[in-house]
């Protein structure tokens, strides 16, 4: 399973969890959540124009990028 703290992702054992639990990781999902400035960010690099373009448009277009 994968834990994470916001910046660093490691992997455990359900055994070692409970331990980078209290250190204040939480399970991670496969897919990180990206904010709405971080997709923006992501598309200007694919070179998409975000202009106008709503959340879910948004992480529609990334998702059908290769």
């Amino acid at each position: 399973m994968l834990m994470t703290n916001g910046t660093i992702t490691i992997e455990c054992t359900d055994l070692t969890k409970n331990v980078w639990e209290r250190e204040g990781f939480y399970e991670a999902s496969d897919e990180p959540e990206l904010t709405y400035q971080e997709m923006k960010s992501k598309a200007k690099e694919l070179g998409i124009n975000t202009h106008g373009m709503s959340k879910q448009t948004l992480i529609d277009t990334l998702k059908a990028q290769p």
